[in-house]
């Protein structure tokens, strides 16, 4: 039931519309949520305050001349326009969703959202100002998201012709002020890089979830005049620079509608991702370089053969070849030597001189040393397979 009915049955506009809720209202028009009893189908009706001023009379006929002459998927279409009890009015399209505003109160958004919400207004005002209109009052208000997340520009109660000198007062700035563009200030000709600079406030402030320039109207409409938007370094390049352009001081300076198109698709470098794997893999080589290392300090901590000590060779095949003391003796736990592990290895090369009556026999023989199984038990050892390799020079044996 329509709320302003009183508890009354909710009223039908022009025999045809039944009016069910209030979605908003502005200066000029509120807008109603309606049954179309003809159709069988759910419309926004904007209906024209009676209390307003001529001037906004005309604006409300000039929007609704404007939107009849628009089609275009990310604009709020119109169905139909009449008078009803001296009132005019306009039946639109109902877009099931939130205002821009209300999701941007929720917090900031991703990247991904903040280029597809500029996309979709950037078409959408390609379009617009390809007829020669300017919107002249790009706000979150006036972005309506519906059930997808798609944007749909709407209110083109302030929209100008170019071709044709405003209506509005000389001493009233038109527009909401913290999105007015520099040149609406200052009260200069104002033309679609004004929508530019109001869609590129809107993107920063999804961004940050923080309004560029607050305040009373004086103060913020000032503010701009005296510094850049501030565009946080944390965001991707690619998105940094298209709001930097579209909020540039001198509307010479900023990107047309299309432009803003193609720069908000604009991704960061497939190489971006890069310096992830060229860590992962300085990791991999610092982790191999550790690696390496160790081994070699095992290596070269490990006890080396006394050339010394007496030594008993026994040149048969898988020979073990061991000086007397290769048996390690037991030592208390605080001082033990640790035991080499399996994958340390050294090669010991013996040479024994034979009897003196004969020509020495040189036999040179690669081996593994033995190793305790047991540290606490030194007399049960483990042969470790070997290949041994002997190299004999002997002379003929005398009987």
């Amino acid at each position: 039931m329509y709320e302003e009915s009183g508890g009354r049955a909710a009223p039908v506009l022009a025999d045809r519309y039944r009016l069910i809720s209030l979605l908003g209202r502005g200066g000029t028009a509120r807008v109603l949520r309606a049954w179309d009893q003809r159709l069988d189908r759910e419309v926004a009706v904007k209906i024209f305050q009676p209390h307003a001023d001529p001037v906004g009379r005309l604006r409300f006929e000039d929007e609704a001349k404007l939107l009849a002459g628009f089609d275009h998927p990310g604009l709020v279409k119109v169905f139909d326009s009449g008078v009803a009890a001296g009132e005019p009015f306009l039946v639109l399209e109902l877009v099931n969703g939130p205002q821009l505003g209300h999701r941007i109160d929720e917090g900031p958004m991703s990247v991904d959202e903040v280029r597809a919400i500029g996309i979709g207004i950037a078409k959408a005002l390609a379009y617009v100002h390809s007829k020669n209109v300017v919107h002249r009052d790009i706000k979150p208000g006036n972005i309506l998201l519906d059930a997808d997340g798609v944007p749909h520009l709407a209110d083109f109660g302030l929209a100008k012709l170019l071709a044709r000198s405003g209506i509005t007062a000389s001493d009233r700035l038109v527009g909401t002020a913290a999105y007015l563009s520099p040149e609406q200030v200052l009260g200069t000709e104002v033309g679609p890089p004004a929508d530019i600079y109001g869609l590129g406030l809107i993107l920063l402030e999804c961004v940050t979830g923080e309004i560029e320039y607050p305040g009373l109207d004086a103060e913020t409409v000032l503010a701009r005049l005296g510094r850049r938007p501030n565009i946080p370094d944390d965001i991707p390049k690619p998105l940094a620079e298209a709001l930097d352009r579209m909020t540039r001081t001198e509307p010479a300076e900023r990107p047309t509608a299309a432009e803003c198109v193609d720069l908000l698709r604009a991704e960061a470098p497939a190489a971006v991702p890069e310096p992830r794997r060229r860590i992962a893999s300085k990791a991999a080589a610092i982790v191999g370089a550790g690696l390496t290392a160790g081994a070699i300090a095992l290596f070269v901590s490990a006890p080396t053969t006394d050339t010394n000590t007496p030594v008993r060779i026994q040149p048969d095949n898988g020979a073990v070849i061991s000086g007397e003391s290769s048996v390690p003796q037991q030592q208390p736990v605080n001082q033990q030597r640790e035991q080499p592990r399996p994958s340390d290895k050294r090669d010991t090369v013996a040479k024994t001189p034979g009897p003196t009556s004969t020509p020495p026999v040189v036999e040179e023989t690669v081996v593994e040393e033995e190793e305790p199984v047991d540290p606490t038990n030194p007399s049960k050892t483990k042969k470790t397979k070997t290949n041994t390799k002997t190299k004999t020079k002997t002379p003929a044996q005398t009987s």
